[in-house]
């Protein structure tokens, strides 16, 4: 398949980066935090595996990551913001419907997606679970902190220190990634969920939770729990077959 990278302007002037690969109906892969759509979808075989299933591949990189703009306010990392990019891409294209597949901060972004574009027809909740139904359960200024490029280890938590070097090791923009952390983002309510929707988490995903209590929340939710970690349960074939599965069985109505 050929894979077509190019750039559109989103609705407030940020250039928003992505690739298009292979030809069928369209779904629209949304990358987790301090990745890319390449490393969060290529190299697990998601793209392969879709496009092999007949699908088209569109696939962003959100702002602050990859090769799109890295704006440094806050606010420009609002969910809100982050929907409109993605469903910018959708009326760029042309697309009257599509599938729509989020990881980690892709689907906390795909959750306000979900809810207020009638185009998403199935939409896949990776590596998030019951913990965003808990306020503040991830700290995020903290997590800001660990991301300054001049943190010392006293500025880093546990956590902040594995998102930071995984940062590193992806050659992410830190201030970028800081002022994403910093932004005022109010979590989407799953209740508001119009399409068909699986949630999907590793069954050691701490940062997730279980998957159940999210599945509960969405109107006629499903659930999955596949093996691996938030980083690991990417890479097994449990995963790619749970997205083939419910991307070809459900309706889509």
């Amino acid at each position: 398949m050929t894979t077509l990278e190019s750039t559109f302007t989103s609705h407030n002037g940020i250039e928003i980066a992505y690739f298009t690969e292979g030809c069928g109906e369209p779904v629209i892969l949304v990358h987790g935090f301090a990745a890319n759509a390449k490393l969060n979808w290529v190299g697990p075989q998601v793209v392969s595996d879709l496009t092999a299933h007949g699908r088209q591949v569109i696939a962003p990189d959100t702002r602050g990551h990859g090769a799109s703009d890295k704006p440094t306010d806050p606010e420009a990392y609002s969910y809100d913001n982050l929907a409109a990019d993605v469903m910018g891409l959708a009326d760029h294209l042309g697309l009257d419907t599509y599938d729509l597949v989020g990881y980690s901060m892709g689907a906390m972004t795909s959750l306000r997606i979900g809810a207020i574009d009638p185009r998403v027809r199935r939409v896949i909740y990776g590596g998030i679970g019951g913990n965003v139904l808990i306020p503040n359960a991830l700290n995020r200024d903290l997590l800001a902190d660990s991301l300054k490029p001049d943190a010392t280890e006293d500025d880093m938590t546990p956590l902040g220190k594995l998102f930071r070097a995984f940062a590193e090791a992806s050659g992410a923009d830190l201030n970028a990634l800081a002022a994403c952390q910093r932004a005022r983002k109010v979590t989407p309510n799953p209740a508001d969920i119009k399409a068909e929707a699986l949630v999907l988490v590793g069954n050691d995903d701490w940062l997730a939770g279980p998957a159940e209590p999210l599945a509960e929340a969405i109107p006629g939710a499903i659930h999955k729990t596949v093996p691996g970690d938030h980083t690991t349960c990417l890479f097994q074939p449990e995963f790619r077959e749970a997205v083939n599965e419910f991307l070809t069985n459900s309706t889509g109505a």
